[in-house]
């Protein structure tokens, strides 16, 4: 089973892919209160949407785990909070993917 540890890694690698392309002024902080979702997010769209395909080319890469991040976090109508941080983000990719294991798929919200 995946860790919460490689999930982790994930976002904060997917984190520096973004702030790559970034202006240093408007880079994101790798702080686990980060918010990356909601109210006081710090992407606009097109950097949220460069964020989620990073975040899944690095669960694939690092953990093995193909998921659309977009549709899981779409699926649960309401269950989402408002505001998501880069620690709500990674408890919310590792619960998914428990799901995803309890229930035998290799993948979870395949894309």
């Amino acid at each position: 089973m995946i860790g919460k540890e490689q999930i982790r890694e994930s976002v904060w690698n997917a984190v520096k892919r973004v702030n790559d392309v970034l202006p240093d002024e408007n880079s994101l902080p790798q702080e686990d209160g980060t918010v990356l979702l909601g109210d006081g997010a710090l992407l606009d769209s097109m950097g949220f949407v460069n964020f989620v395909i990073a975040l899944e080319d690095e669960l694939a890469e690092t953990a093995g785990l193909r998921l659309n991040v977009s549709e899981a976090l779409n699926a649960r109508d309401g269950a989402i909070p408002r505001t998501m941080t880069a620690a709500g983000l990674a408890d919310f990719l590792f619960e998914l993917a428990g799901e995803s294991t309890a229930a035998g798929h290799a993948d979870a919200a395949v894309s």
